[in-house]
């Protein structure tokens, strides 16, 4: 099922708010749709938010997870264990502070439709490829990452407990991962 969203009335441009309010303005063509109504989401866009939602809570996205796990085998399989234990820490703050911002808008484009994607049906292509083109467009990006971070249950969870503070502890942990050469 195709929908021409620009001429459904139950759609409307992502860009703009039920009340025509401009929420940001696109530097590039794209044009992404949502349902003017949140109860019209098909049952399958819940469950696919809920799996992405599991990897929001690992602060990472399925493809990065693949990637640090294969880096892991091949350095176990070099004998480089200290590569292994660097790994092993990234992965460990990633789920002491799980904040990815991949992951949020993952989460994001489960919720807004490309022009000629079935509603219907949640499609790993379809977000892989709605992702691709929302970071050629910075107002997007910025809008859609905020959305999917806003729309997390782990980020709200996390956002209720930042101050300043804890926002400080986080820059001095993060620079304390990178490996200085």
């Amino acid at each position: 099922m195709k929908t021409d969203f620009a001429n459904d009335p139950s759609f409307r441009p992502a860009h703009l708010a039920a009340d025509g309010t401009k929420l940001y303005e696109p530097t590039t063509n794209l044009v992404l749709y949502t349902y003017a109504s949140d109860t019209q989401y098909h049952i399958s866009r819940y469950v696919a938010a809920s799996a992405m939602e599991n990897y929001c809570k690992c602060g990472i996205t399925p493809e990065l997870l693949t990637a640090i796990l294969d880096a892991m085998e091949a350095s176990v399989n070099a004998n480089k264990l200290a590569d292994v234990a660097v790994l092993v820490n990234n992965l460990r703050y990633r789920t002491r502070y799980p904040v990815d911002e991949d992951a949020a808008l993952r989460l994001a484009m489960i919720f807004f439709f490309h022009p000629g994607e079935d509603p219907n049906k949640v499609e790993n292509a379809w977000t892989a490829r709605k992702v691709a083109l929302v970071k050629e467009d910075p107002a997007a990006h910025a809008f859609f990452t905020e959305w999917g971070m806003l729309n997390s249950l782990t980020y709200n969870e996390l956002h209720k407990g930042s101050s300043p503070s804890s926002s400080s502890q986080r820059e001095a942990d993060l620079q304390a991962l990178i490996p200085r050469l």
